[in-house]
């Protein structure tokens, strides 16, 4: 595996991807090896899926987590072994919405209580009642 990982990682930095990606994907193929092994090279496409199953069912991993080791291993046989045909049916896992957490009335209250300077409060107040979330802040 080492030859495999060297590739991997070259073309992995080859398309520019960040540090930790790389270590990501590189762990999440070595797990791949250690499920079966034997090298990823040998491995058939019910292979992968069967590990991608165990993933899902018996380690019960997240959808998150599942999502890196289906973008790694499409990654490893798309790219570095030339073989698209082994993950081309393997679908990316859905992952689910979640609602953001409600606030009740007595909870706003007391936060915004807990400002003391008025024109902080009076900033607060305002971006609460024009329904602004942090994520919809722009950065410069």
């Amino acid at each position: 595996m080492e030859k495999l990982r060297d590739e991997m990682l070259s073309d992995l930095a080859l398309r520019n991807y960040s540090t930790r990606t790389q270590q990501a994907y590189l762990r999440c193929c070595s797990n791949l090896e250690k499920h079966f092994r034997r090298s990823p090279e040998r491995l058939e496409e019910y292979e992968i899926r069967a590990f991608l199953v165990y993933l899902t069912q018996e380690r019960m991993l997240s959808a998150s987590y599942l999502k890196m080791h289906v973008a790694a291993i499409k990654f490893l046989y798309r790219v570095t072994l030339n073989r698209p045909d082994h993950v081309q049916h393997i679908p990316y896992p859905k992952i689910p919405k979640t609602l953001p957490e409600v606030l009740t009335r007595a909870e706003v209250l007391a936060i915004l209580q807990e400002i003391r300077s008025v024109k902080c409060r009076a900033i607060v107040t305002t971006a609460y009642a024009a329904g602004m979330r942090i994520s919809d802040r722009s950065l410069p």
